[in-house]
This record gives C-alpha cells, sequence and structure tokens, in this order.
C-alpha cells in the first residue's frame, strides 16, 4: 500500500466512524433497522480503515485523528439533525482542533 493510500484512509475512517454515530442515532429517532444496520456497517469499516492508516502513519497521529469524530459527528447532526450548535460546543470543537495541531507541531 502506498502512502498516499494510507493518508486516505485516515479521513475515511474518521468519517465512517461519525457516520456511524449519526446513523445509530437517527436510527433511535426513527427506528429503522436498515440505520441499524448501516451504522453497524460504517463502525465496521472505521477501524478497517484505520487500521490501514497504520500502514504508513504513526500509531500516535492516527489516534490523535480519532479526535476529529467528535467535531464530525458535530457537523454532521447540524446538517442532518438540524441540532443546535452551541457556544460550548464551538469553543470544545476549537479546543479538540488545537489539540490535534499543537500535538502534531
Amino acid at each position: 500500500m502506498s502512502v498516499g493510500l494510507s493518508v486516505l484512509c485516515l479521513p475515511v475512517s474518521l468519517i465512517a466512524v461519525a457516520v456511524g454515530q449519526l446513523l445509530f442515532k437517527m436510527h433511535c429517532l426513527r427506528r429503522r433497522k436498515l440505520l441499524l444496520f448501516l451504522s453497524f456497517c460504517a463502525f465496521i469499516l472505521g477501524p478497517v480503515f484505520s487500521f490501514l492508516a497504520l500502514h504508513h502513519l504513526s500509531l500516535s497521529v492516527v489516534y490523535m485523528s480519532t479526535a476529529l469524530t467528535n467535531v464530525l459527528v458535530l457537523v454532521l447532526s447540524r446538517i442532518f439533525l438540524h441540532e443546535n450548535i452551541t457556544g460550548r460546543h464551538m469553543v470544545s470543537m476549537g479546543f479538540i482542533v488545537a489539540g490535534i495541531v499543537i500535538f502534531n507541531i
């Protein structure tokens, strides 16, 4: 596997986990079995792509990047579930992103 493909697997992994969480919440709200099935599929894909990303990326980078799933879930919840993002959420997202940037410097 090439370095570029490993780098591409990391965001795919993060998005898969965030989408899995969103689909699971949608299942809880609407009680649709298809949403539950799709959420499980997304949750299975997340670790698979994380493992593939680890071929050329360090564990510390991959593990630290998983914190971005919290930010992605908030953004996706706003877009698809029309949930409010409060000032506290914005500050929290800022801390998460700042922590990742500082860690990778």
